[in-house]
């Protein structure tokens, strides 16, 4: 067993080296902007607008303004009365424009930048940024993904990743792992992330590790290589990948374990 293990071992360091090295650089891009911290906090400049100020967008967007109260993003941004009336701007950009309804049909009154631009996001969540610097990772830097498209960012729930409705974020663009199957992987049932990274991932298909050490991670047992009703010790070979036979790793309607037939 301690040989077969020893060989499934990812090699030290190689995803903690991606990750420190991309966010240093980008940490040092901002540096020379400036700094990075986001106190106070800065409004995205529009051309010919001003601030506007967090009461003035709240008399328009009553529901958003009350429902946004209760976010963590308020609760962690709205640190003083600066801050508050800053609020908004600080991702929208500055509001006086889209405030001024004679001056809407203005074509620059509609460049709000939070739904196009992700570095609205990225001023504050430089960990994330360089998780899209990665070789995979999902295209919002190319625009074909928005934040907002799996991020709630006005929610209420008190949840870190501000989630629209958990997995059902997923699913909206990925219907085919979804299911109901027959036969669940538990995996999947419990969470895309505990095989996924969200972001990005130096490895195909946003893997959290490499092969079969992702699948060690729940499928080892005290009679290691001996899993289920079958012994492993023949198929976990220096080269074989736990795929090559469970094709079906979200789920199937043929096999209880999930294989291909």
């Amino acid at each position: 067993m301690g040989s077969l293990w020893n060989k499934s071992l990812p090699k030290p360091g190689r995803e903690f080296s991606w990750i420190v090295l991309i966010t240093l650089v980008v940490a040092l891009m901002s540096g020379c902007r400036g700094g990075t911290s986001v106190f106070p906090l800065k409004v995205f400049a529009i051309p010919g607008a001003q601030l506007a100020g967090t009461d003035q967008c709240s008399a328009c967007h009553e529901d958003v303004a009350q429902r946004f109260k209760h976010s963590e993003h308020y609760r962690s941004l709205a640190v003083d009365e600066e801050s508050s009336q800053r609020i908004c701007e600080s991702c929208h950009g500055a509001g006086s424009l889209h405030a001024d309804k004679a001056a809407e049909e203005r074509p620059e009154t509609a460049r709000f930048i939070f739904r196009e631009n992700p570095d609205a996001c990225f001023t504050c969540h430089l960990d994330i940024r360089a998780r899209f610097s990665l070789p995979y990772r999902h295209p919002v830097s190319q625009g074909r993904v928005q934040c907002s498209s799996c991020h709630d960012i006005h929610g209420e729930k008190p949840t870190r990743r501000l989630w629209s409705s958990g997995q059902e974020t997923c699913f909206q663009c990925h219907p085919e792992v979804r299911g109901p199957f027959v036969w669940e992987h538990e995996a999947v049932l419990e969470g895309c992330e505990n095989c996924h990274f969200p972001h990005g991932s130096p490895r195909r298909k946003l893997l959290t590790q490499d092969g079969r050490n992702l699948c060690l991670k729940c499928h080892v047992t005290s009679g290691f290589p001996q899993i289920g009703t079958f012994n492993h010790r023949a198929a976990l070979s220096a080269t074989a990948r736990c795929v090559d036979c469970h094709t079906r790793i979200h789920g199937s309607n043929f096999s209880r374990a999930l294989l291909s037939q």
